[in-house]
């Protein structure tokens, strides 16, 4: 029995995902092989952003990860109006 916290369908995720990631980062986190598998999980549009900061991205770049958020959010809204 999976636990309740994760949902028992773990198929791909239609969404739009978009991935912050520091650049200074562990090294682990940011691998190119490592990148490769994160679209595996999702079929809607896939965004990796990087910004100038560690792993603790909101603490560190606050402003930085505002902006990277809002404008991937309001082009997603943008995309979805247009669709309508």
């Amino acid at each position: 029995m999976a636990p309740r916290h994760l949902p028992r369908d773990r198929s791909v995720h239609t969404q739009p995902v978009l991935f912050v990631t520091g650049r200074q980062d562990l090294p682990f986190l940011v691998r190119p092989e490592i990148r490769a598998l994160h679209p595996s999980f999702a079929t809607g549009s896939f965004k990796v952003v990087d910004v100038d900061a560690g792993h603790w991205l909101m603490q560190e770049e606050t402003e930085q990860v505002v902006v990277v958020v809002m404008t991937h959010l309001v082009a997603q809204a943008n995309s979805f109006a247009a669709a309508e």
